[in-house]
């Protein structure tokens, strides 16, 4: 995605990779943040973006997680 939006205009592939590493770094600080998007998995709306960081946190004790970035209307179940 950061080429597909570097493609659309100067400098907008970075920004979505910043977002991207914001959230990350949001639901390793704060595992609990998300919505709850199914059994133990969690979803955070990216800014500006139509991408959710859907993760599941693994061990609230270690910070991990399994983190997927996909498109907000499929991470819903809807269409876009």
């Amino acid at each position: 995605e950061v080429a597909y939006y570097n493609n659309k205009e100067l400098g907008l592939g970075s920004r979505f990779l910043a977002v991207v590493e914001d959230a990350t770094a949001r639901a390793l600080a704060y595992p609990l943040t998300g919505s709850p998007a199914s059994e133990n998995t969690r979803r955070m709306l990216l800014k500006d973006f139509p991408f959710a960081l859907v993760y599941r946190p693994l061990k609230m004790e270690s910070l991990s997680l399994h983190l997927l970035i996909t498109h907000a209307a499929q991470s819903t179940g809807g269409t876009a």
